[in-house]
């Protein structure tokens, strides 16, 4: 099944949250690069087996009393200036309100898991595949091969509540522009929940040489409610 879904135009530019990892005394630790993040969409989906198609719609009948299913979508942008991007990780935390750490959301579908080269066309919408493998491996670790060296972003997390997406610079592209993410989310029905998202990136800086940093993001994006 595929979902439609409307895209905001509304970016907001992100801030440094903290200073760089490696400084020196004197030395400026913030990039001259730019990161931008819209606003998280989410979309209820019901179990509807014309829309859903058999497999997903009978496992949604069986567990409608134990799940709801959520798309989660959000669209993020790079660019590289003096000190240029190396490598950024999106950290989407899935958790129950309550703060029980037991039965947390699931991340399943991650779209996209491999990606060759960004969009450069700002999109009013994007279509995102609401399917799930509940007996999919749960891979929390960058197991890299070598046809991951050409990919600029890799999707983590399939199965668990800590999903991520790792942009990094590849031989042939950087990871400068737009990247349209999306997954399937499975809610304990009745429990309130939200997403929670922490981004950092490492860069090359002019005076400091590699240095990382997280970037700060505003609460109407950093806590979304599924």
């Amino acid at each position: 099944m595929l979902v439609e879904m409307p895209f905001d135009e509304d970016w907001t530019e992100l801030e440094f949250a903290r200073r760089a990892e490696r400084k020196e005394a004197g030395a400026e630790s913030r990039t001259s690069s730019k990161i931008f993040l819209s606003r998280p969409r989410v979309l209820a989906i019901s179990p509807d087996r014309d829309l859903l198609g058999s497999d997903l719609y009978n496992f949604m009948k069986q567990e409608r009393r134990n799940y709801e299913l959520r798309m989660i979508a959000l669209a993020c942008s790079f660019l590289s200036e003096d000190d240029p991007l190396l490598r950024a990780t999106l950290v989407v935390s899935l958790e129950r309100d309550d703060g029980i750490t037991e039965d947390r959301p699931q991340a399943w579908n991650l779209q996209p898991r491999r990606l060759a080269k960004p969009s450069t066309r700002l999109q009013k919408s994007f279509s995102l595949e609401a399917s799930f493998n509940p007996k999919a491996r749960v891979d929390l670790s960058e197991q890299t091969s070598p046809e991951d060296d050409e990919h600029i972003v890799l999707g983590y997390g399939e199965g668990s509540s800590t999903p991520e997406w790792v942009f990094k610079r590849t031989s042939k592209h950087n990871f400068d522009g737009i990247h349209y993410l999306g997954m399937s989310a499975m809610i304990p029905r009745s429990i309130p929940s939200s997403a929670h998202l922490a981004l950092s990136a490492k860069y090359s800086h002019r005076r400091l040489g590699i240095a990382r940093s997280a970037f700060q993001i505003p609460a109407q994006l950093r806590q979304v409610p599924l």
